[in-house]
């Protein structure tokens, strides 16, 4: 048997004593070089292609439902 083991616990201390304070850990916010702006240029050339493969889609759908357009 150790020692001190009647002097340890079941969670680790770091070499603090029980009830300490560590000292303060660096900060990570604070003022900074200001960040660019995502361009939105691209988001919204996605909705634009989205759509219009859901609308070429939604009119090929109709087109067989109404016998304009024959598969096979």
């Amino acid at each position: 048997m150790c020692p001190n083991s009647a002097d340890r616990v079941s969670s680790p201390s770091f070499g603090y004593p029980m009830g300490a304070t560590p000292p303060d850990s660096a900060q990570t916010s604070g003022l900074s070089h200001p960040q660019p702006m995502p361009s939105k240029a691209m988001p919204v050339a996605w909705l634009i292609l989205i759509g219009v493969i859901v609308v070429l889609a939604s009119g090929f759908v109709v087109a067989l439902a109404l016998g304009w357009l024959k598969l096979g």
